[in-house]
């Protein structure tokens, strides 16, 4: 029981006996004084008729009784009577009928002592007889009545206002209370809620101040992690000289470059290569190969600003490599070409003679989820030496790649949308593996689509990332989800699912509505089944609103939310605090770079300090061997995906 509803209740109580006392005292000081009166009332008749009785003059019984009747018609009497000396009643007047309207329950419960009053009668110094009177209840029942319910209202009103009262006082008093307990309860989800408003309460004051500083430390243990995980990350995968990432961040993203059915998985591919950087550092000095170099970065980061998750390394001295996923060549190649001119001319401005030694050569060619990473750059490579060979800032097409795209964007439109009305797009799957007690059991299973053609001949084309350029991804995704919904009703899944959703159907707001009524109508059929929706890093970093909307959405319908392609940002991963995935899957080689690189040791916890401070869990991604497995398992991250442990099927 909540604490306001307890002092709500013991208060109350308190004062509904404090009043309650009040009133039955009152209550009982009035029936004592009606009482009183009511006794006083009979003794004084009793003594006025007896004096009056006593004159000689009027020593008649029917003068006497004259004066009796006048006494009773001007009182309230319940009975008087005339006694002779002997107790004879001589004469008698009484009435026992209830004048007033008093409930008998009422009557029942007071019991008035109604006592008689008597006076001797005097005459001549001989006594004559008595007369008794009796003064009528009813009429003090009726004013103890009137006073008992005048007592209740009141005591009715006064305990309403109070607890009124009690109510807006304790609400007040304890609001800092709640402030507490939203503080507590923050921390027992990771988040950091800092009650800047201290309460006036001594006691509230010393807690409040208490939990601030608690959170403000733990707040300080995550964007110091953060902060050594972004150095560290800057150490590891940065070049010292240009700050763009080098070939070992290259290493490590391009296996999310080239998985398959990615909204990465195809595009372009761009390598230069500038032979002649030394020289030119040596012969015109530091300043102007480092402005040289600083301006080639800086125009091929403007020609390409627009792309989402572009790729730009530098492998070493002379050579960089781009990576633009969903980018045909020929689309990549006009912004090349504005990038090579621009070069030259700032080459030729310091001194026409460099262009004898300073060789560009670009080499640009399709990259598919069916290649690998050393036939890529093997690729890449071969096409910058012809590059260099046909002419000085070059760029060389490949145009005998056997994965190029032999669609164009229309009859790669039509096709999809033919395959939706076919149903030739089918659902795909890879276990995601969970470690329980040392032994792997099926957690969820990763689903994306697979294009079959009309004879039902698997076709190896990664579309998604074309469907996001052909302007038909939200298509495709609704398709997918339609799918989904309609194999869990089937039960065509083991187990939990996972899907990868776009930006553009997250923010399409007919969509969205329609997911929330199908998941709606999932619980509502008790399946058992829940969905781990994933959206990439770079869409959860750019699009913070759109996502935390749509993941309160899901998480208040009981599924999961996760982030895919996960690697810490060059700011604060402040992101991660508000949307408070239940999964972050990240690349096992990344894992491993930040945990078991060679860096002092509080490094190496700083990654799982993150992640713990923000109560998720890390599904580790790539794993190609059982030695990954291992090391993993040491390091006590339990959620597993890769080649090594399980292929995909078909659902």
């Amino acid at each position: 029981m909540r604490l306001f509803v307890q002092l709500i209740i013991m208060v109350t109580i308190f004062t509904t006996i404090l009043a309650t006392s009040i009133v039955v005292q009152n209550f009982n000081n009035s029936k004592e004084y009606i009482q009183n009166q009511l006794y006083t009332d009979a003794v004084n008749t009793s003594h006025w008729l007896g004096f009056s009785l006593s004159i000689p003059s009027i020593v008649q019984l029917p003068v006497m009784e004259s004066l009796i009747n006048a006494a009773y018609d001007s009182g309230y009497y319940e009975e008087i009577r005339l006694l002779d000396i002997n107790g004879t009643i001589l004469y008698s007047r009484q009435d026992k009928k209830n004048i007033y309207n008093v409930p008998e329950w009422f009557i029942n419960f007071i019991e008035l002592k109604n006592e008689v009053a008597s006076s001797d009668i005097i005459i001549d110094w001989q006594r004559f007889g008595t007369i008794e009177v009796r003064g009528h209840t009813d009429f003090a029942y009726h004013q103890l009545y009137n006073a008992f319910l005048y007592f209740v209202n009141i005591f009715l009103v006064t305990v309403t206002v109070g607890c009124f009262i009690l109510y807006f006082l304790l609400h007040f008093s304890l609001r800092p209370l709640k402030r507490m307990q939203e503080q507590a309860e923050g921390i027992k989800e990771n988040k950091f809620i800092i009650q800047e408003k201290l309460p006036f309460t001594t006691e509230f004051r010393s807690v409040a101040v208490a939990i601030n500083s608690m959170i403000m430390k733990v707040k300080d243990i995550f964007e110091r992690d953060s902060e050594i995980l972004q150095e560290y990350q800057a150490v590891l995968y940065k070049d010292t000289e240009t700050k763009i990432y080098n070939r070992k961040y290259l290493l490590i993203k391009l296996p999310d470059y080239l998985q398959d059915n990615s909204a990465l998985g195809s595009g372009t591919y761009v390598m230069f290569s500038m032979e002649g950087l030394n020289r030119l550092k040596r012969e015109h000095g530091y300043e102007r190969y480092h402005k040289v170099l600083t301006f080639f970065i800086d125009d091929v980061q403007q020609a390409f600003d627009h792309v989402e998750d572009l790729l730009f390394v530098r492998l070493n001295i002379n050579d960089f490599m781009l990576i633009v996923p969903s980018y045909h060549t020929l689309e990549v190649d006009e912004k090349l070409q504005i990038v090579l001119d621009k070069l030259r001319n700032r080459v030729n401005a310091l001194d026409p003679d460099i262009e004898e030694y300073f060789k560009v050569g670009c080499g640009i060619g399709n990259y598919t989820p069916q290649d690998d990473m050393k036939r890529l750059l093997t690729r890449a490579d071969n096409n910058v030496m012809l590059a260099k060979v046909e002419e000085n800032f070059h760029a060389h097409i490949d145009q005998t790649d056997e994965n190029t795209l032999v669609m164009g964007k229309e009859e790669l439109r039509e096709e999809l949308l033919n395959a939706i009305e076919e149903s030739r797009l089918l659902l795909i799957s890879q276990p995601v593996m969970r470690l329980i007690n040392d032994k792997q059991t099926l957690f969820h299973e990763k689903v994306f689509l697979r294009l079959f053609d009309s004879q039902g001949n698997e076709q190896r084309l990664n579309f998604t990332p074309m469907a996001i350029g052909i302007g038909i991804s939200n298509k495709l995704d609704r398709y997918l989800m339609e799918q989904i919904f309609a194999a869990i009703h089937e039960s065509r899944f083991q187990k939990d699912i996972a899907v990868t959703l776009g930006i553009d159907f997250i923010k399409n707001s007919s969509h969205f509505n329609w997911l929330v009524d199908q998941l709606a109508l999932l619980n509502k059929a008790k399946t058992g089944h829940k969905i781990c929706f994933n959206v990439s890093n770079n869409i959860a970093i750019h699009e913070v609103e759109a996502i935390n909307e749509f993941a309160l959405m899901i998480k208040s319908l009981g599924h999961m939310f996760a982030i895919d392609y996960f690697v810490l940002p060059q700011t604060t991963p402040v992101y991660l605090q508000i949307l408070r995935p239940d999964f972050l899957r990240i690349n096992t080689s990344y894992i491993f770079d930040m945990i078991y690189g060679d860096t002092p040791g509080h490094m190496r916890s700083s990654l799982l300090n993150i992640v713990n401070s923000i109560g998720t869990d890390i599904i580790a991604t790539h794993i190609n061997s059982t030695s990954d497995f291992d090391k993993l398992h040491q390091i006590k991250i339990n959620y597993f995906q890769g080649a090594a442990l399980s292929s995909t099927y078909q659902v």
